[in-house]
């Protein structure tokens, strides 16, 4: 199955292929039928894995923090993670991942509620699973850190709030416009949302 690109959303992608290639018949096919990509000789390190024909973008950059000509990657420094999708007059439900010194923590947060309706922790391979979901299958670290329609007055918000270590952090955040991988980033929290709403109506029954 092709990677979907983050820049516009189509499955009409292809592997890059770097350096000086053989082109013998199967890849003179592979770039024919577009199930390959050539990219140049020139490489750096941090080069993209993936092209998309829809678009003409390369994406799949390595989930990496570049400052300073110095590379961290972001498995390493990552220290919260907060989803938040509403209106204004619903408020914000929002997920809130946060790596403490001897746990990991999810917590639900429901409408204008300040304080959490669902938490527990979470174990290091879950941690790492959504880490990976953002960077390594929607490549968050490629998307515009900001989505407008100014044609349409309150609506939607959403946001994606990454802190990192040394006071760092990453933003990317929407007022009623998406990035192409919107429905996958809403997915990848659903589970959460739906885990508390499962856990508050037990709740309430019990009661």
């Amino acid at each position: 199955m092709n990677k979907k690109c983050p820049h516009c959303g189509s499955s009409k992608t292809a592997p890059i292929l770097y350096g000086y290639p053989i082109l013998n018949e199967e890849t003179k096919q592979a770039l024919d039928e577009k199930k390959l990509y050539l990219g140049g000789c020139c490489v750096c390190g941090i080069e993209p894995e993936f092209h998309c024909f829809d678009c003409k973008k390369d994406f799949g950059t390595p989930p990496v923090f570049v400052c300073k000509n110095e590379t961290e990657k972001y498995r390493d420094i990552i220290v919260s993670i907060s989803f938040y999708d509403g209106g204004y007059f619903e408020g914000y439900p929002e997920v809130f991942m946060e790596k403490r010194i001897d746990s990991i923590m999810v917590s639900v947060y429901a409408g204008h509620r300040k304080e959490p309706v669902f938490q527990r922790t979470m174990s290091e391979n879950e941690w790492f699973m959504i880490i990976d979901q953002l960077y390594e299958t929607l490549y968050i670290h490629e998307w515009e850190e900001k989505y407008n329609n100014p044609d349409i007055l309150d609506g939607e918000q959403w946001g994606v709030w990454i802190k990192l270590t040394e006071n760092r952090e990453k933003r990317y955040c929407g007022n009623n416009a998406y990035p192409a991988l919107w429905m996958e980033l809403k997915e990848l929290f659903r589970t959460y949302f739906n885990e508390a709403s499962v856990r508050l109506c037990a709740t309430i029954i019990s009661e």
